[in-house]
């Protein structure tokens, strides 16, 4: 038999994360009110306590995203960060996230997955599903 009739062993997919379009409304509204807050803060107390201020909440949005990012949710912890300083950054701690250990390897994955991308060993439908549908 050549090598050309020889059947080729199926190769496995990597399960890719759909790309979500980018909503720039958000950006915009965000540092619109980073701006509000900063004239507000500046016109009222200072413009040293202002700029104090905002590297706080920013500093704060920085480890919450950092925390999101081990969940999969890096975009989620920056928002609670920044918005709710200190109290974001202990919401984005215990939020669940959605990435769960493989049952083979045990390395966390998106719990949407099809194929690990750590062990390249097909997932059954539905493996990630937490119970009570979320």
């Amino acid at each position: 038999m050549s090598a050309e009739n020889e059947e080729k062993p199926p190769v496995a997919k990597i399960y890719q994360e759909p790309e979500e379009p980018v909503e720039y409304w958000k950006y915009v509204a965000f540092f619109g009110g980073v701006v509000l807050v900063y004239t507000y803060i500046a016109n009222t107390y200072g413009r040293e306590v202002a700029v104090e201020s905002i590297g706080i909440w920013f500093i704060c949005g920085a480890i919450a995203a950092a925390i999101g990012n081990t969940k999969g949710q890096a975009g989620n912890g920056l928002l609670l960060g920044v918005i709710l300083g200190p109290i974001g950054i202990a919401i984005a701690v215990i939020m669940k996230g959605n990435r769960e250990p493989c049952p083979y390897c045990k390395e966390k994955i998106v719990n949407t997955a099809t194929v690990c991308i750590h062990c390249k060993k097909e997932l059954d439908a539905g493996w990630g599903q937490r119970p009570g549908g979320t």
